[in-house]
């Protein structure tokens, strides 16, 4: 079983691409965190209800093993519940994510959410923001704008715990993972620095790093045919 799990200001539509791409009897499960997509909202900022929504997915599949493949703040509560999973892990694949974020990093997440609660930002200008930040400089990716904006579309509420929420993942590290893992990032990631996604890789005892050519973050909508083979493999 393959279980994908999304992340930050996104749904489990971001892995349409990929999916596309599963071999024929794939057996693959995906689903929406709280406070995203279609899920419940979860009142509180603290990642941990995320974290806890995993583990209750990941626990409860009919499946002997899993394969767990994540996508940014997905790939960071993949390796931070780790060691709280009762189900075995066979691999992961952790795809532009990071450990810890640094100060500099949430005080962007702390301006952004004071200014949106402050109304010197409103929500059309942050998703702008964020989708400079997603897809980087490229060109050419009209669908996959297109798809990011729809994701995007969240209430006031949602954005500001998102933002909140990413105040909370700083120091100390909280990943402590095991299992062979490939951890995937692009070398000019406009969201995620490759810096923070070597020190995930630091984090593993068993984990070797693959670098993109790409400033792209949203490795699962511009690259599926790149990931394809570390997902499916």
């Amino acid at each position: 079983m393959i279980v994908l799990v999304h992340g930050s200001q996104s749904d489990r539509r971001v892995w349409g691409p990929l999916l596309e791409l599963a071999p024929d009897g794939a057996n693959i499960s995906t689903f929406d965190l709280p406070d995203h997509g279609d899920s419940p909202d979860e009142p509180t900022p603290d990642p941990e209800p995320l974290r806890r929504a995993l583990i209750k997915h990941v626990d409860g599949l009919a499946a002997d093993h899993v394969t767990l493949v994540g996508h940014s703040l997905g790939a960071h509560l993949i390796a931070s519940s780790a060691s709280r999973l009762a189900k075995p892990v066979r691999r992961a694949v952790l795809i532009a994510g990071f450990d810890v974020l640094h100060e500099q990093d949430m005080a962007l997440y702390r301006l952004m959410a004071e200014g949106l609660e402050s109304g010197r930002l409103d929500l059309e200008l942050l998703r702008e923001m964020a989708m400079h930040a997603a897809l980087g400089e490229a060109e050419g990716y009209e669908t996959q704008r297109a798809l990011i904006t729809e994701m995007q579309v969240m209430s006031f509420e949602r954005a500001v715990r998102s933002l909140r929420r990413g105040l909370e993942l700083g120091p100390p590290s909280l990943c402590a993972y095991d299992f062979p893992t490939t951890v995937l990032h692009g070398r000019h990631d406009a969201a995620i620095r490759l810096d923070l996604g070597r020190e995930l890789q630091h984090a593993g005892t068993d984990a070797e790093l693959v670098v993109l050519e790409t400033d792209s973050h949203q490795l699962p909508l511009t690259h599926a045919a790149v990931l394809a083979p570390y997902v499916f493999g």
